[in-house]
């Protein structure tokens, strides 16, 4: 019933919008595409509840007492509004770390998007690989289908296919990050026999996934064909009969009734946990990095944790591939959107709750400590009763329980140890694959805002959250007598989302922590229009214009372009808390890309910004950066380069395809390349290959700009 509901009432919305007559057609394809956006991922969730050989849990903690943990945690409150720039910058733990601080102050930081966002960071991360300039990265961040990509380049184990394209004397074998990035093969050299080469073990195959496995390629037939729509919505009303089930099984009625009853990897049973195991044995399995297993820094900081609790295992904790010295300092983020017992939330104070959580090798929480007041539907208005204390940083192995400390942090303390219980926390710690299933996990906020009744509790994707911060900002200690020992702040479950409903790039991070110099690679679907069909002085722009999140950057409102748009605006995503730039910025900002985009040889911008004072995410005023601008867009000069039999694949069709580098072909096997569909998830080697191709030509081609970015 409660599948009936949901999809009932999203039909209703669509198709209640006034529609013209040359847009019945495309109405009628963007309902699929939402449809299979919302809940595409329980397909693959039931491909592996069926599978043979799932993967047990190991228990992370051996034989001992392990009745409690002892976790490093952080807390910080807003900077001051008064403060100048110079002390605007906050404390971050891996400030601490020489390695990390030894390196330019620069960062490289990748959109969601899907498939077609990680394909893009992997050719991009390898043009930068193949250019030298990755030592001189101190962060590198990826959101959604960027954090696939972020996570892989930076903790994977095992190249399995490395000594097989040795072997071959392929170009690749050159490192480690160059074979599991891909090839780089030159627009002259490439054919489609040629796209069709992937080694084993090369991570642009992920993309490919159905292509690996007997039995599964069916699925993506079914996709082909419009079948789509018709098997999620069969796998969503399985998957709420199985959560109902197993909820009269165990005489539970979904809520959370008992502390540590709810882990990051989701219920066992319901689409997210299984997804959670789709993400792993696709992503995490074949670069050797375990199901079930904490993250962390390097063996320092292991025998660090180790030391503090001894019944941790210090050889199931996965660090970076490479050393701190020779390999940005990852960050990922996600969403947290806020208590599961509140949830469905009203969709008008999304922004306002809402908190991004970041996912790094040393902590995974908020920097800044702060007050947040839900509304739910059923109490719209902001009561003091539904208001919760977030903020702060936990180690990773330590993240994830429905029960805090003992006690928190004083008001005044910014960082300290503390006790949590374990027995929620050994057997299945938050992982790479539960970071990474967050920040991609699209349909979180939609189902957090749906009154369809079951639906938060069997397809969110839940965790346990406490925050070590003890007092909202202000609050100040009286003087006299001394304060009590702080109370325990109580942890519960929370939904979580893909971070892209919040922030699609993770640039307000950065800004944050005050680095100076900062490439954002918008690998965005939609295409950025020409001057002559958006001139940023005369308008305001659509979604047919530019991606969403970048004008919100500058406080300039992106208008819906369609009528799917303007659902996904109302019910998937809210970027309007994100200005912090001047608002008269932005349209020479537009202007450049746009120039750059005619001249047909990488749309790469590098700009001159002041920050404006932003206090919802704690950003100050004043602040100067060099932001470097790089937008997915098709490449004249790349495009002629190619061969004519493949210069018609990408080429929108037309006397003059070079005319505006804003349309993309409208079919065939690369149809709207490189802006190709978020909602395609399954790509063959030809499509991922190519993509992965143009967008590390496009550095490479810039090699100037990016050596003058990462050099600060």
């Amino acid at each position: 019933r409660a599948c009936v509901c949901v999809c009932v009432s999203l039909a209703g919305s669509l198709f209640s919008l006034p529609l013209t007559p040359s847009r019945q057609a495309k109405r009628d394809q963007d309902t699929m595409g939402l449809f299979a956006s919302m809940t595409v991922l329980s397909v693959v969730a039931a491909v592996l509840v069926a599978a043979p050989g799932t993967v047990t849990p190991q228990p992370v903690a051996a034989s001992g007492d392990d009745s409690v943990l002892h976790t490093r945690v952080w807390q910080q409150h807003a900077v001051s509004a008064g403060a100048s720039p110079s002390h605007a910058a906050y404390v971050f733990p891996e400030q601490d770390v020489p390695e990390v601080m030894a390196k330019p102050s620069t960062a490289i930081l990748f959109t969601g998007g899907g498939t077609r966002a990680m394909i893009s960071a992997f050719g991009q991360l390898q043009a930068l690989n193949s250019l030298g300039l990755l030592g001189n990265v101190r962060y590198i961040s990826g959101i959604s289908g960027g954090s696939w990509a972020v996570n892989a380049f930076s903790f994977y184990q095992q190249l399995p296919g490395l000594a097989e394209a040795t072997a071959k004397a392929s170009s690749v074998a050159a490192n480690d990050k160059a074979f599991l990035c891909g090839d780089i093969t030159p627009p002259a050299n490439l054919s489609m026999d040629k796209l069709a080469y992937m080694p084993s073990g090369c991570a642009r195959s992920i993309a490919c996934l159905f292509d690996r496995q007997d039995g599964k390629t069916r699925r993506r037939r079914r996709r082909r064909q419009g079948g789509l729509a018709a098997a999620v919505g069969q796998q969503l009303a399985l998957d709420l009969v199985a959560q109902h089930q197993a909820s009269h099984r165990s005489g539970s009625n979904g809520s959370d009734t008992a502390a540590g009853t709810a882990r990051p990897t989701g219920v066992e049973g319901d689409a997210p946990a299984n997804l959670n195991v789709a993400l792993w044995e696709q992503v995490f399995k074949p670069l050797g990095i375990p199901l079930h297993a904490p993250f962390s820094l390097d063996n320092t900081t292991v025998a660090d944790i180790v030391a503090r609790n001894p019944s941790l295992d210090p050889s199931r904790f996965v660090l970076p591939s490479a050393p701190t010295v020779n390999h940005p300092f990852p960050i990922i983020g996600f969403t947290l959107l806020g208590p599961l017992q509140l949830a469905p939330f009203h969709h008008d104070s999304r922004s306002k709750q809402y908190i991004f959580v970041e996912s790094t090798p040393l902590y995974v929480g908020q920097a800044m400590t702060s007050e947040r007041a839900y509304a739910p539907l059923s109490n719209p208005l902001h009561d003091k009763a539904l208001t919760r204390i977030v903020g702060g940083y936990v180690e990773p192995f330590a993240f994830g329980g429905t029960a805090g400390p003992a006690a928190c942090l004083g008001r005044n303390v910014t960082r300290g140890v503390l006790k949590v219980p374990a027995a929620q926390l050994v057997g299945q710690p938050f992982a790479l694959a539960n970071a990474t299933l967050a920040s991609s996990y699209f349909p979180g906020e939609t189902i957090s805002v749906l009154p369809a009744p079951g639906i938060k509790e069997a397809l969110g994707l839940k965790a346990g959250y406490w925050s070590p911060a003890h007092a909202p900002p202000g609050v100040a200690p009286s003087p006299s007598p001394p304060p009590p020992p702080p109370p325990p702040n109580q942890g519960e479950t929370v939904l979580l989302a893909d971070g892209g409903d919040y922030e699609n790039i993770h640039l307000i991070g950065m800004l944050k922590r005050n680095v100076k110099s900062i490439v954002l690679f918008i690998n965005a679907e939609q295409p950025l229009h020409a001057r002559e069909q958006w001139d940023p002085r005369d308008r305001t722009p659509t979604s047919d214009d530019v991606d969403d999140m970048f004008p919100w950057f500058f406080g300039v409102a992106v208008l819906p372009g369609e009528n799917s748009e303007k659902f996904e605006q109302q019910w998937s995503f809210d970027y309007s808390a994100n200005q912090v730039f001047v608002s008269k910025d932005f349209v020479p900002v537009a202007m450049a890309l746009q120039d750059k985009q005619a001249e047909g040889n990488g749309v790469v911008v590098t700009t001159r910004l002041t920050t404006v004072e932003n206090r919802h995410w704690g950003v100050q005023a004043g602040v100067e950066v060099n932001v470097t601008w790089v937008y997915l867009s098709r490449l004249g000069t790349w495009e002629k380069q190619l061969p004519e039999h493949l210069r018609e694949l990408v080429q929108p069709e037309g006397p003059n395809p070079d005319s505006d580098y804003g349309k993309t072909i409208a079919s065939g096997p690369f149809a709207a390349f490189p802006n190709f569909s978020t909602d395609e998830l399954i790509y063959d080697k030809q499509k991922a290959n190519i993509l992965a191709d143009l967008a590390a030509w496009g550095v490479a081609n810039n090699k100037a700009v990016f050596e003058a970015a990462l050099s600060t």
